[in-house]
């Protein structure tokens, strides 16, 4: 009986904690506003006719419940982590459009993406993301703790080239 009602038990924890309060929920829609926002400017920018970006808010609620302890530990809230993320996904937004807008070699090749697609590292000590390129896509493993700007992804970004 105890294994059964530990596991009800962690079940429920992580079922909560993947459940978005409203001060996370506002979290993610001003995150998405933002993104939304500098989408348009980088696909003047660059020339892009589709540049769709989706930030994987599901797997950053798990992420969240999997690091409760750690947010607690560094008085850090739940909003901040997905704030941040829409902050650092908005930047790499944005370093795409600083890249075509400095040289035209990139921009030829920032054209063809269509997709950008965000999720988080697994454990909130993560602080540095990492890019990867699959066919149109450039896939984001978004690190945590510290928010980022632009030109702190020009780099990777182009080291995908």
């Amino acid at each position: 009986m105890k294994p059964t009602l530990i596991t009800a038990i962690v079940l429920a924890k992580l079922s909560t904690g993947a459940v978005a309060g409203v001060k996370e929920k506002k979290a993610m829609r001003a995150a998405d506003a933002k993104v939304a926002e500098q989408i348009v400017t980088t696909k003047q920018a660059c020339g892009n006719s589709q540049l769709d970006v989706t930030i994987d808010w599901e797997k950053f609620n798990i992420m969240i419940a999997e690091n409760e302890t750690t947010l607690k530990e560094k008085r850090y809230q739940e909003q901040w982590v997905l704030s941040h993320a829409g902050d650092r996904t908005a930047s790499v937004i944005e370093a795409l459009g600083k890249i075509c807008n400095s040289d035209a070699d990139y921009k030829e090749e920032l054209a063809k993406l269509t997709k950008v697609v965000v999720q988080p590292l697994p454990k909130f000590s993560d602080y540095r993301s990492s890019f990867k390129l699959d066919g149109t896509t450039i896939q984001v493993a978004s690190g945590h703790y510290m928010t980022r700007n632009a030109d702190d992804y020009t780099k990777p970004i182009k080291a995908l080239f």
